[in-house]
């Protein structure tokens, strides 16, 4: 099987975790509600919010409200006030983005799969990919986002799904993708409808999506689609994800994927490969945050 490799390969990304020697700030205040936490990791995470909890072995963070993060001690470098963080490579916390940072890093979506993350409450983004795909979303409430756009000249997309963090290692969720042709004479899948499982934390998970594919308006047999793939910050502005696409019986697509994020801006770039042909296609996106 020619994807079997890169399961392989995504399987071991999202796997890989290395040690290091941590320090917690001696002025991290758990009472005071007004103090505003930063915790860098070994992996090369950088997370502003506040720890909701500490054991001898685990720190609990939470950011922008979520379901709180844990983390092992031992995978923590620095944990404490955010106005006394150390500088990192030579930049200050100011000069380095911080929170904008982590929130544009677009963990709600792989390159054509969604995940259980979603965008927080009233949070906007749009995105572009090799000019053909445009998308406007936006968080409704803490656990729905919708979204639509174009793909040019093909058709207009509606989709929608809603997400639930059942622990800080598992999200689940429900969405409907909806197809309108702008071509007269296109055919083909209209509405997929899907159930989403990610196994992880933002900056680190694993996403699994499964459901239909079906025409509203011609007699197709109903498609069973497949998506496995995930995504990993291997430094703190950078992350590799990994999308495949497996239609059982007919063929699978791969995506390979490298992201820059820093403030209220992505930029993407890599390549969708035709698995059965090795055939790559090259990608760059661009999204920006509201």
């Amino acid at each position: 099987m020619k994807w079997f490799p890169f399961l392989i390969f995504m399987a071991t990304m999202i796997l890989a975790v290395t040690a290091n020697g941590q320090k917690i700030s001696r002025n991290l205040n758990l009472a005071d509600t007004t103090q505003q936490h930063m915790l860098f990791t070994q992996r090369g995470d950088v997370l502003v919010g506040r720890v909701d909890g500490l054991t001898a072995d685990s720190v609990y963070f939470s950011i922008r409200g979520r379901f709180p993060m844990t983390y092992a001690k031992s995978e923590i470098t620095w944990l404490g006030p955010a106005d006394e963080a150390p500088n990192r490579t030579g930049s200050t916390f100011d000069n380095w983005g911080g929170i904008e940072m982590v929130e544009a890093a677009g963990d709600e979506n792989l390159l054509y799969s969604p995940t259980a993350f979603r965008l927080g409450k009233k949070q906007v983004e749009i995105r572009n990919v090799d000019l053909l795909y445009n998308e406007v979303s936006a968080g409704i409430g803490d656990n729905v986002q919708i979204g639509g756009g174009a793909v040019l000249p093909i058709a207009f997309f509606l989709k929608a799904k809603a997400g639930f963090d059942v622990s800080n290692l598992v999200h689940l969720g429900v969405g409907a993708n909806f197809l309108l042709p702008i071509i007269v004479d296109a055919d083909g899948v209209s509405t997929h409808v899907f159930g989403i499982a990610t196994i992880g934390e933002p900056g680190r998970f694993l996403n699994l999506t499964a459901g239909y594919g079906l025409s509203l308006t011609d007699s197709y047999d109903p498609e069973f689609i497949i998506t496995l793939g995930g995504g990993l910050n291997f430094l703190p502005n950078w992350r590799i994800s990994l999308d495949g696409m497996f239609l059982p019986g007919e063929g699978a697509l791969q995506s390979l994927m490298f992201s820059w994020f820093k403030g209220k801006n992505r930029f993407e770039m890599g390549a969708v490969f035709i698995l059965d042909d090795f055939i790559p296609f090259p990608i760059i996106s661009y999204a920006r945050r509201f």
